[in-house]
């Protein structure tokens, strides 16, 4: 199940997404808990961020939902762990009703790279 801005556990982390007082110690230190440094999801906060940043947490909740979902997608990779789990049961049902001699492919050869 993909995981929505709209269902109320993420209404309360979109709400500590900007501190509740802006001084140079947050400006400083806000950055520790991100994905700004390198990380593969920096563009997708950064767009989220930017989002947030111009419409304000209560308009940004409703017009940032597509951007909040790649973001969480991108962390939590919930559709890429759906498609390989159906490609391992697609291959498992096929196994079991005999379309395939074997279970697993055979792995590639040893200097293939």
């Amino acid at each position: 199940m993909a995981r929505d801005i709209t269902t109320e556990p993420w209404k309360v982390e979109l709400k500590a997404w900007a501190p509740l007082f802006r001084n140079p110690f947050t400006d400083i230190f806000g950055c520790v808990m991100t994905h700004a440094s390198g990380n593969k999801c920096h563009e997708f906060e950064g767009r989220f961020g930017d989002c947030m940043e111009a419409y304000g947490p209560h308009r940004g909740v409703k017009d940032c939902r597509n951007y909040f979902n790649d973001l969480m997608e991108c962390q939590l990779m919930t559709k890429q762990f759906a498609r390989v789990d159906a490609m391992q049961k697609e291959r498992a049902r096929q196994y079991k009703a005999g379309e395939l001699k074997e279970r697993y492919a055979k792995p590639p050869n040893i200097d293939a790279y």
